[in-house]
């Protein structure tokens, strides 16, 4: 990269964490892409969300004993405690 040339920095949604720098193209015609170490944390994780909703949409269904109700809510309590750790640690 040359001084004077603009980047493109992609950030995180949550807490503008820099998950990749891009530059315009070099004499050679290549895109210069730069990643962050560990790539994207939230495509990894995007499965426990998706459990968290399964989750608390079994607790919500009608006809459920309130065991079934309250162990939902203390797992769906965990997971959401879980998601929100991983969303801002990395």
């Amino acid at each position: 990269m040359r001084e004077g040339m603009q980047v493109t920095v992609s950030q995180t949604p949550l807490l503008g964490v820099v998950r990749r720098i891009s530059a315009p193209p070099t004499t050679l015609g290549e895109y210069p892409i730069f990643k962050a170490s560990g790539g994207n944390i939230y495509g990894s994780f995007s499965p426990l969300l998706g459990v968290l909703l399964v989750v608390a949409t079994l607790g919500l269904l009608p006809g459920r004993s309130p065991e079934m109700r309250v162990n939902t809510a203390v797992v769906g309590f965990l997971l959401a405690v879980v998601a929100l750790v991983v969303l801002i640690w990395f």
